[in-house]
């Protein structure tokens, strides 16, 4: 499967049989050394797509020692060990991308970083109905949505930044959806887009988010599909063009938007 995504390597579990682990997997600092060691071993430019473990669920396994485990308490007073599991390990997450990002700062090659979740942990539905008093789907559709929404990052190193490298823009509160990741990390890494990532990033100006659940419109308010109002029509003429080219750009391959 990676091969035809374009990577031309694939390293599994087994390259990491003695790394450290947390909670018996492979902990994000084993990953990030590893990642570390293949810019370190080929000056040519590389993308290197890093899945990590240490934070999967289920929060039930325990063997957290007392110096890494956290407490959150609910507002009863009452505590989750799920929560306090996970809140432990993401803590440990965010130490150990500060080592990451360290240790690429000081590199003399440009390297551009994206840092992204693919989903909530698994007990949000009860979280947020402890937290919010209803289930996210008696609140309305910006309450699903929150369901579905995880924090992301694009950072640039010095050597980046000197090299035109910058900051993506921040449009509607900086939020964004997965179809959009990939372009937006092209343009701020000062590379060239090509045409169907340009479209994408047209696209984004006038939907700045998109998911199964509805839609962002530029003014920050959600739409469900079939909302024909959809708050701005420049969205749904934008919604309407991005299906066609995404047909398009499935399924015909020898089509312009495909070959480039």
């Amino acid at each position: 499967m990676y091969d035809q995504l374009g990577f031309d390597e694939f390293s599994d579990q087994a390259a990491f049989e003695d790394a450290d682990t947390l909670r018996g997997l492979t902990t994000d600092r084993a990953t990030y050394d590893y990642v570390l060691d293949l810019l370190e071993s080929d000056e040519r430019p590389q993308f290197v797509f890093d899945v990590t473990l240490q934070n999967h669920g289920g929060y039930d396994v325990g063997g957290l020692a007392d110096e890494l485990a956290v407490s959150v308490p609910l507002g009863d007073g009452s505590t989750s060990s799920e929560l306090d599991e996970y809140a432990s390990v993401i803590r440990q997450a965010d130490r150990d991308l500060a080592y990451l990002v360290d240790r690429l700062n000081a590199l003399d090659r440009p390297v551009v970083l994206c840092f992204f979740g693919d989903h909530q942990p698994g007990f949000s539905d009860w979280l947020f109905e402890a937290t919010h008093g209803s289930a996210a789907d008696d609140l309305g559709l910006e309450a699903v949505q929150e369901r579905y929404t995880v924090p992301y990052l694009i950072w640039a190193n010095d050597a980046a930044r000197a090299q035109g490298a910058h900051a993506p823009d921040s449009g509607a509160n900086g939020r964004t959806s997965l179809n959009y990741l990939g372009s937006k990390l092209v343009e701020a890494a000062g590379l060239p887009t090509s045409g169907y990532q340009r479209f994408l990033l047209a696209v984004r100006e006038a939907v700045p988010a998109i998911n199964l659940n509805g839609f962002l419109t530029a003014d920050g308010a959600w739409h469900g599909f079939g909302d024909e109002d959809g708050g701005d029509p420049g969205a749904l003429d934008a919604l309407r063009a991005y299906a066609t080219v995404q047909y398009d750009n499935l399924f015909n391959k020898d089509s312009a938007w495909a070959a480039r």
